[in-house]
């Protein structure tokens, strides 16, 4: 990044530069400090304070060696300075220690609600999700504000593989318009808004300056005089009839099942109807894809890719793609998920529990109401392709980068469900050793100690655990089965190791007859898909067999959730106070024991969702007013040195 002609010549840097971006854990390197005589300072955008550290803002400078005036034009003077402060034009960041770091210019940043997006990480974003169509290097994210906008929006002009001002076909049409989708959707997934128009534009458009850029602004000044209008209408004609004409096969299919699973007339539902707006919860999810898998006659369909393609068109799409070829295009593993894409605020991220799969948060994203999008975090291993995780530490690795990478800034706000829990503060000890603000850490009903929890979960043990996390074996049961199966399969006994495959599909059936049929035959499992998750859940438990609760964190709101525990972990009181409560010696911050309904397996069940998300809402409402209310004023002068 070059230098403003104000920082140019009073900032430096003394120390090594680093070669190697492992070695860095910011995305951007420091500037350093200000030389002797010289101030700067970054204001929040919104209220005008001072930024706290590392959080992102408006970079002003102030000195006897930086100017005061424009000779001659007091309106430009009136702009650019208050109260004696000049304001660069540029965002940056200090950190706790006087060091700058600039993120970019003012106006190649979005500002939708007070938050500033970097045009070139959402650029980056897009060209980094894989969609088909674009055209390399020419994606722009352009600022622009509307006529009575009460926030800044933003367009997206891209270049498509296609050449869009010639003649094209029905079937070319629709690859652009699909991949118009799929660049509106990761503009809201990066962004929490969805982009005001997303335009494919022809070659002659991006002219290069002299410098060789193509100039955003020029974009957005072309389009605002109507300069692209033809295209815009006959796209936007197109994509309107596209959801109106006659329903594919493919289409057809998915809305008799969803109509059926939620008891609604199929005239109803649109192309774009999304299964999270008609309160889809996991055990629809799993009906509705054994279901698809049946009257398509398809043999896999990724429950993965149900979640990232919830509009009805979309997942048609997909599920043609697999018909048509006969096989999966399967992404790269990404263990994020975004289950509600919507909020101004920063997102929430959730680790799965030891089961490794993230059904049990859909109708918890749906329901928290906290303006903030929600992510949730999913084992890997589910997919052929991909083997489950080998270690705790290379699981906690892979989370904490997917999370920087999809929200780069912070501050974070990460919990865990169980297993999960564990997950999630060893995610928050990382971040804050690479200098990252955390402002809560949420453990859902796990005590710090878990290793010996874990060597306990043999496969058998993890196989009845999973039948109760779904409804099909009752709590009070779970000795009675256990002690059934075992009787049964004796070899099952102390047997350390996941059995044969054979072996472990005959267990799988007997546990399926002692299971609640009803229960069994609206879940609809199939047993190879069944026997994977098996597998996946046993892994993830042999990942926690080596993990010991060390260190701590240092700001981050810890707030841990006390549900009903399983019977052989003692009454709730005991379970509370002796084992719940020992993570306060696991934070130098705020911690606090948060009673919730139900029992471990149910307090996020249809029963008990609604009393949580309230009691969580909380906790992240008293995180964030703990957060602002901590963070220290940065002024970066040369008194520091």
């Amino acid at each position: 990044m070059t230098f403003t002609r104000d920082q140019a010549g009073c900032i430096y840097d003394t120390r090594d530069i680093l070669t190697d971006p492992v070695q860095y854990s910011f995305k951007y390197l420091s500037l350093g400090t200000c030389c002797e005589g010289v101030t700067v300072r970054v204001i929040d955008h919104v209220t005008g304070l001072p930024s706290p550290p590392l959080t992102e803002g408006q970079l002003q400078i102030t000195g006897p060696t930086v100017l005061h005036e424009y000779h001659n034009d007091p309106k430009a003077t009136a702009e650019s300075f208050c109260e004696g402060w000049f304001i660069t034009g540029d965002t940056g960041m200090i950190d706790k220690d006087g060091n700058l770091y600039l993120m970019g210019r003012d106006k190649d940043c979005i500002n939708i609600n007070g938050v500033k997006y970097p045009t070139v990480d959402v650029e980056h974003f897009i060209e980094n999700s894989q969609i088909d169509g674009i055209t390399k290097s020419y994606i722009y994210v352009c600022p622009m504000r509307l006529a009575n906008a009460d926030t800044e929006s933003y367009a997206i002009f891209y270049q498509h593989t296609l050449a869009v001002e010639d003649e094209i076909s029905n079937r070319e049409l629709q690859r652009i318009l699909d991949t118009s989708r799929a660049i509106k959707r990761a503009g809201v997934l990066f962004c929490s808004k969805s982009p005001h128009i997303v335009l494919p534009l022809p070659r002659s458009a991006f002219r290069k300056t002299a410098l060789g850029k193509i100039s955003r602004s020029s974009l957005v000044v072309a389009y605002m005089k109507g300069t692209y209008q033809g295209i815009e209408k006959k796209l936007k004609e197109d994509e309107a009839l596209s959801l109106t004409e006659q329903l594919s096969h493919t289409e057809e299919v998915i809305i008799k099942v969803i109509s059926e699973l939620f008891d609604m007339t199929p005239s109803k539902f649109k192309r774009d109807t999304s299964l999270f707006d008609l309160g889809a919860s996991s055990m629809h999810l799993i009906q509705l894809r054994q279901i698809l898998q049946d009257r398509l006659e398809i043999t896999d369909l990724p429950t993965i890719e149900m979640l990232r393609r919830p509009e009805i068109n979309q997942l048609a799409s997909f599920i043609d793609t697999i018909i048509v070829n006969d096989e999966r295009d399967d992404a790269a593993y990404d263990p994020l998920v975004l289950l509600n894409p919507r909020g101004s605020k920063p997102p929430l991220f959730l680790v799965h529990p030891g089961v490794g799969e993230i059904l049990i948060f859909m109708k918890l994203a749906q329901v928290l109401q906290d303006d903030r999008p929600v992510y949730a975090l999913r084992a890997r291993g589910f997919d052929d392709e991909n083997n489950p995780f080998e270690s705790f530490e290379e699981m906690v690795d892979c989370y904490t980068i997917h999370i920087l990478n999809a929200y780069p800034s912070g501050p974070y706000f990460i919990g865990g469900y169980s297993f999960g829990g564990a997950v999630a503060y060893e995610i928050t000890k990382k971040l804050e050793a690479r200098r990252r603000s955390v402002a809560w850490t949420g453990i859902f009903n796990l005590p710090p100690e878990i290793r010996f929890r874990m060597e306990e979960l043999v496969w058998i043990e993890v196989l009845i655990n999973l039948l109760t996390f779904l409804g099909l074996i009752r709590i009070p049961d779970y000795d009675e089965v256990r002690e059934n199966v075992i009787r049964k399969f004796p070899e099952l006994r102390g047997a350390a190791t996941e059995p044969p495959e054979k072996l472990s599909c005959t267990i799988i059936h007997h546990l399926f007859s002692l299971s609640d049929q009803l229960r069994l035959s609206e879940l609809q499992l199939d047993m190879d898909d069944f026997r994977r998750w098996v597998h996946v859940a046993y892994r993830v438990t042999l990942t926690g067999r080596t993990y010991v609760t060390v260190g701590s964190i240092t700001s981050a709101l810890m707030t841990v959730f006390c549900a009903i525990p399983l019977p052989s972990l003692g009454t709730p009181e005991e379970y509370k106070y002796e084992r719940l409560a020992k993570w306060e010696s696991y934070t130098q911050s705020t911690f606090e024991l948060v009673d919730v309904d139900g029992e471990h397996y149910t307090m996020m069940g249809e029963d008990h969702v609604m009393s949580f998300a309230d009691k969580l809402r909380s906790a992240l409402g008293r995180a964030t007013y703990l957060f602002q209310k901590s963070q220290p004023v940065p002024l970066a002068d040369s008194s520091a040195l």
